[in-house]
């Protein structure tokens, strides 16, 4: 079973990041077989954020399952290409 998480602000505050922590935990947690990212609307993401992804992805891949991240604008892009998150990541 797959699912899409869509974000529709920034995550660059401690409480943005704690309600998407959350909900992203919560779907790595019900352990749909997929689970996809929808960026489009994210032009700047912490580092906690972007920790979180990296363990769900880590989390994920570890049980057979897949995280993807979909829509990256150019800016979040060049960010996540920067710390090579980009490069360990499925992009769709």
């Amino acid at each position: 079973m797959k699912v899409v998480l869509k974000i529709e602000e920034d995550i660059s505050s401690l409480r943005d990041w704690d309600e998407f922590s959350e909900k992203l935990m919560k779907l790595v947690d019900s352990g749909f077989s997929e689970i996809t990212i929808d960026l489009q609307d994210v032009k700047k993401i912490s580092s906690l954020a972007l920790g979180v992804i990296v363990a769900s992805h880590q989390k994920m891949s570890g049980a057979g399952r897949r995280l993807v991240l979909t829509e990256i604008s150019d800016e979040l892009r060049k960010l996540l290409g920067e710390t090579r998150i980009l490069n360990m990541m499925n992009v769709g």
